[in-house]
């Protein structure tokens, strides 16, 4: 997959003392539909090159999933690891499926973890379930 079109666009938040956020989205046709949502933080130094990283250990071997994944790193025991444990067991006991559509943070601003997750429109109910736990074993094998 090329997501070289996918662009970055840059939107300052005045009210948060003009954070740097930067965000893409876009969508691949092809034998199935891909979809891809991306946002860096000004913590992350070099979006652009996260970004490719991302992309590459997303389809290392070929090893595409159906579900969403979450890359990059943290240290064992810290407390960005606590706060994303914390919102997986959520993520598994919310009702999030009936509406489709979940976001939970947690942490302080420093490691704070943010779970979203969007379920297609033709996914609504136990196929959402489904997709969303796919998704939080995904990264439970990356960690």
């Amino acid at each position: 997959m090329d997501f070289s079109e996918l662009t970055l666009k840059v939107k300052k938040n005045t009210e948060a003392g003009s954070i740097i956020i930067l965000y893409a989205a876009g969508e691949k046709l092809g034998k199935n539909t891909l979809y891809a949502m991306v946002q860096c933080v000004s913590l992350t130094i070099d979006c652009k090159s996260c970004l490719a990283w991302s992309i590459t250990k997303l389809f290392k071997n070929g090893d595409i999933r159906e579900g969403g994944r979450v890359l990059g790193i943290y240290n064992s025991g810290s407390e960005y690891e606590d706060s994303l444990n914390i919102l997986f067991r959520k993520v598994r006991t919310d009702d999030y499926a009936r509406t489709g559509f979940m976001h939970l943070t947690k942490g302080p601003a420093s490691d704070s973890v943010t779970v979203m997750f969007q379920c297609r429109g033709d996914s609504y109910g136990s196929k959402c379930r489904t997709c969303a736990d796919t998704a939080v074993a995904g990264v439970n094998e990356l960690s």
